[in-house]
């Protein structure tokens, strides 16, 4: 069976959808997903928003909020 992760990596849009739902919902399973997206979008000018944008949803555990800033900054 395929994990969320690779479903996503299989799609060239995945960090989008990952960003919009983790802010909807407040998932940490979603978070999960754009943290491990994000190191392979490059163009920060497109990665760094969607990081923002998900990272303000509600109940996010800090910690996890915390390692999806970092990602922004490699």
């Amino acid at each position: 069976m395929a994990t969320a992760v690779s479903i996503y990596r299989s799609a060239s849009t995945g960090l989008h959808p990952a960003a919009y739902r983790t802010r909807l919902s407040g998932s940490s399973d979603d978070l999960s997903v754009l943290i491990a997206l994000a190191p392979e979008r490059a163009n920060t000018t497109y990665r760094n928003p969607l990081i923002d944008y998900a990272c303000a949803g509600p109940e996010l555990p800090s910690g996890l909020v915390a390692t999806a800033q970092r990602t922004r900054k490699n």
